[in-house]
């Protein structure tokens, strides 16, 4: 048994040693009777001091080798677009699964040659989308669920951050796929379906600073509209959302606050 009493240790090779991995995500493993089988950097330093910390002997600086350690159950990942595209398509040539932080690959498509690659190999492909699991999100899933609400027929949203976390990047490649995609995933899951139509406006008043708006109909008509950017600090409201029903509304504001208005 696991050091959690639960199932079989779970061996995983993990490659990024980046403060996100260290500070987030290694931390969870543990206690998840997941066991640091192997790691992998590029930096050696970082690969060093992670090895330590978790007592990991088996280190790589190429991830297609440490793919090959021996005993291995699953791949983990935290570094960049592409790097998460080519590793997990060479974990699953392996026939190993995989946990990636999001996002996946740096476009659709790369996106797509991952989950062929999953459905090919028969092996599952999980991506750190976790608003999902934010607790006054799957409580307006539960609603939804329950039967009582009715058809989703709209959603409005707004997902804000501040301009710090991109001002090194004002071509906003950084925002898009790191802080835009989680609501890429949310937003469809509350619908029940895919986008389909898409329409995107944006303004950046200066180097860092932009604010998105997204409309968008899905594959069988809701309507939406979210707005994205970085105009606001952590210190206000970041996220609202807001469902709309025949004679019925969900509003979630800043993941914990939650109300059910109908007639």
């Amino acid at each position: 048994a696991g050091a959690g009493g639960g199932g079989p240790m779970i061996n995983i090779g993990w490659l990024g040693c980046g403060r996100h991995a260290r500070q987030m995500l290694l931390p969870q493993l543990g206690r998840n009777d997941i066991r640091i089988a192997a790691l992998c950097d590029r930096d050696g330093e970082a690969l060093k001091k992670t090895a330590a910390e978790y007592g990991v002997t088996a280190l790589h600086d190429d991830f297609r080798e440490m793919i090959k350690t021996p005993g291995l159950d699953a791949i983990g990942m935290a570094v960049g677009p592409e790097l998460h595209r080519m590793a997990a398509l060479a974990a699953l040539e392996a026939g190993l699964p995989v946990f990636m932080e999001k996002p996946p690959a740096a476009t659709a498509a790369g996106a797509l040659e991952i989950a062929k690659a999953s459905e090919a190999a028969g092996k599952p492909v999980m991506v750190g989308f976790m608003k999902r699991y934010s607790t006054g999100n799957r409580m307006a899933m539960n609603v939804l669920r329950g039967g009582d609400f009715g058809d989703v027929l709209g959603i409005t949203g707004a997902y804000m951050t501040a301009p710090t976390y991109f001002e090194g990047e004002p071509d906003y490649t950084g925002f898009y796929l790191h802080h835009c995609v989680h609501y890429m995933d949310l937003i469809p899951w509350f619908a029940g379906e895919d986008f389909g139509d898409m329409q995107v406006r944006s303004v950046s008043p200066q180097p860092g600073k932009l604010l998105l708006h997204l409309n968008f109909t899905t594959e069988t008509g809701k309507i939406g509209n979210i707005v994205m950017g970085t105009v606001q600090s952590r210190g206000t409201p970041m996220e609202e959302i807001r469902i709309m029903g025949d004679h019925a509304r969900l509003h979630v504001d800043n993941i914990i606050n939650v109300a059910l208005y109908h007639d």
